[in-house]
Parts: structure tokens; C-alpha cells; sequence
């Protein structure tokens, strides 16, 4: 960690809510590029392959910037509220206040993304643009195919019909279940060099769905990793070193 440094910034979304993130970034005073680290659906940028992924970067001249979307982490408003044009939003918040810190490069930025943050990524870059590269894992395009592995038919029927959905960990409000669309066809405008990486015990989506996803892909630039010792989360220890090594190798060369 001696040529690693760390610093918590707490910034502002298009609704003033408090969106708490970690720049990592290496030691010295030179611009560098960035990754921007962008979690999945009810996660947070503490998750483990997030923290080991931002001191890799660091250790090898890239900064990250990891944070979590309004009602996740230590953001502050409410997760019923999210839906995925929100958190679109939230990512442009985020690029612009990176774009103003004089220690990175502005041109020289890629985005890493997780599952339905992937989603998110790919919309971001088609309507704002400004990022030179990609690392998708676990796409989460054809959300309507997708809800069905995820809650049974009662469940979804009782979201629709109360417009709102209480599980374990949180409650799922009637802005995402709008929103949940296939969103495959956006990404042959996805026009910069993309890396895809898929869990080969990932149970949550299925592999043909991110190969059909990876093939739409529009950058001629692309490559796609089946990880076969990953899950969905990339849990797996060797799972989650491969990932962070590709990840790495990846943004090295196209950053």
C-alpha cells in the first residue's frame, strides 16, 4: 500500500443528495487516468473485488474512483427510489466531479461495471459520452428475462399491483419496474474498446445472455472472458484475482 493513497469525497447528485466515493489514486503529482468502479443493483463500492480492484489500478499508475449510488453504502437517499435513469444521472454527477480534480487526466478515462451497473454504463456513454474504454461484468441487459430468474411470478405480480416490492434486504419501488426493459439494442452504440467478463458459475444470468449481449457490442475492439471459477459476484477468490487481472491488463493497454 506505500504507493497508494486514499481519500474519501462526498459530492452531490442532480437531486443534492450526499453520494459518498474513494479516490485511489497512485502516490506523486503527475495526471493520471482513471477507472471509475460502478456497482451493481443494492450493492456498494465496499464490495471486495471493488477495494483489491482500486489498489491494483493504483499500484500500477491508474486511480479509480469507487462510489456508491443514492440509497446504497453511504449515499444518502432512499433505495425505493432508484431506477436506472437515476442512477444514469448520478453516474454523470460522478464524471463531472472527477473531470474537475486536477490529478487526473481527462481524457484517459475508462469505466469498470458490475451486473446491472453495466446497464447503467453503457447508457451513460451513449448519451454523454467522454469515456475512452470499458470492463463489463455480468451483463444485466434483457432485464425483462432476467426478473424472471430473480423473483417468482407472485412476486412480480404483487410489485406491479402495490407498486413496490419488500424483500430481506430492502424495498424495490415502482421507478426501477418501469424502467425494466431489454436493453440490448443500445449496445451496438457502444463504440469504444470493451472487455466483457462472465462468471462461469454465475446463477443469476445465464451465459448465453451475456454472449448475445457481448456479440451486439458495436467497437470492433472487444473481448470477452468466461471466468469458469467465478460466480455472479466474483466472490471466489481466484475468480475475483483473474477478474482484477484482466481488468488491469485491460486498462493498461487501452487507457
Amino acid at each position: 500500500m506505500e504507493k497508494v493513497k486514499e481519500e474519501l469525497i462526498i459530492f452531490l447528485d442532480s437531486k443534492k443528495e450526499k453520494l459518498f466515493g474513494i479516490l485511489t489514486f497512485p502516490k506523486g503529482n503527475k495526471k493520471t487516468p482513471v477507472v471509475i468502479l460502478v456497482h451493481g443493483f443494492a450493492k456498494t463500492k465496499s464490495e471486495r473485488k471493488f477495494v483489491e480492484l482500486a489498489r491494483s489500478l493504483a499500484q500500477n499508475g491508474i486511480a479509480s474512483f469507487r462510489f456508491d449510488f443514492s440509497g446504497c453504502g453511504d449515499s444518502e437517499g432512499e433505495f425505493e427510489e432508484m431506477s436506472i435513469s437515476k442512477q444514469v444521472g448520478e453516474l454523470n454527477s460522478t464524471f463531472k466531479k472527477l473531470t474537475k480534480e486536477k490529478r487526473i487526466d481527462k481524457n484517459k478515462i475508462g469505466i469498470f461495471s458490475h451486473s446491472l451497473g453495466a446497464v447503467v454504463s453503457s447508457l451513460f456513454q451513449k448519451k454523454y459520452g467522454g469515456i475512452k474504454s470499458f470492463v463489463l461484468a455480468s451483463l444485466a441487459f434483457n432485464q425483462p428475462r432476467l426478473i424472471k430468474n430473480w423473483y417468482t411470478l407472485d412476486q412480480i405480480k404483487q410489485w406491479k399491483k402495490q407498486g413496490y416490492l419488500d424483500t430481506p434486504k430492502f424495498r424495490v419501488g415502482s421507478s426501477y419496474l418501469k424502467e425494466i426493459l431489454d436493453y440490448t439494442p443500445i449496445l451496438p452504440d457502444v463504440q469504444i474498446p470493451t472487455l466483457v467478463l462472465h462468471g462461469g458459475k454465475d446463477e443469476d444470468i445465464p451465459l448465453e445472455l451475456a454472449r448475445k449481449a457481448f456479440g451486439e457490442i458495436g467497437d470492433k475492439e472487444k473481448e470477452m472472458k468466461v471466468i469458469k471459477e467465478a460466480d455472479h459476484h466474483f466472490e471466489n477468490y481466484i475468480g475475483r484475482k483473474k477478474l482484477i487481472a484482466y481488468t488491469l491488463r485491460w486498462f493498461l493497454k487501452h487507457l
